[in-house]
């Protein structure tokens, strides 16, 4: 059985076992369902400037910051959010740094858009069929902190049907509402959600 259509049936009996009369109940960490390759990733933080895993150098990292003559962080979390795609698709060479970094931000990795094909409607059926086709979801977001760039990876579901998605502000988990598309449990304060692009994983 292929990973995708392995994710599709986890999918179709959470939601036969939420709706079947009599169904045995079991928790919500029980019901949560994440991507197989995103299951054991790494969730960066972008404000790590010594992980030398997500950066090329704290040195470049720290570079970048009087370049822009502000923090960086306000380029990076996309960036951050392709560390983690890369590392999940196993390539672990994948660094921010100078070669993937232009005048106004990083280079796109491959499935990533931004064409029309990797567009999607900020809609719950839109989201869930990215994943159950194996395929995580870029959302990009605002909050009152972090202003309207701010871009998180969603990777899968909860027992609620929330999303689960991986936040580059603090490296964290955290869950967005499937219907008010408001975030909880990101250090970036009160996120929300305002559009959505497919990842060809």
């Amino acid at each position: 059985m292929g990973k995708n259509t392995g994710y599709a049936i986890l999918l179709i009996g959470f939601v036969l076992a939420s709706c079947s009369p009599g169904a045995s109940i079991v928790s919500e960490e029980q019901q949560r369902t994440i991507l197989p390759a995103f299951a054991h990733a790494l969730v960066f933080d972008q404000r790590d400037y010594d992980d030398t895993r997500l950066y090329e150098s704290t040195a470049w990292a720290l570079a970048q910051d009087e370049v822009e003559a502000g923090p960086h962080w306000k380029y990076t979390c996309l960036a951050t959010v392709y560390a983690m795609i890369e590392y999940a698709r196993g390539d672990t060479s994948y660094r921010i740094g100078a070669e993937n970094w232009t005048t106004v931000g990083v280079y796109a990795i491959a499935g990533t858009g931004p064409g029309p094909q990797y567009q999607l409607e900020l809609d719950s059926a839109e989201i869930l069929g990215a994943l159950a086709s194996g395929n995580p979801v870029i959302v990009r977001g605002s909050s009152p902190r972090l202003g309207l760039g701010h871009y998180v990876l969603v990777v899968g579901t909860d027992g609620r049907g929330d999303f689960i998605a991986y936040d580059p502000w603090g490296g964290d988990e955290i869950r967005i509402d499937s219907g008010t598309w408001a975030s909880s449990g990101s250090q970036a304060g009160s996120f929300t959600a305002i559009s959505a692009r497919r990842v060809a994983f």
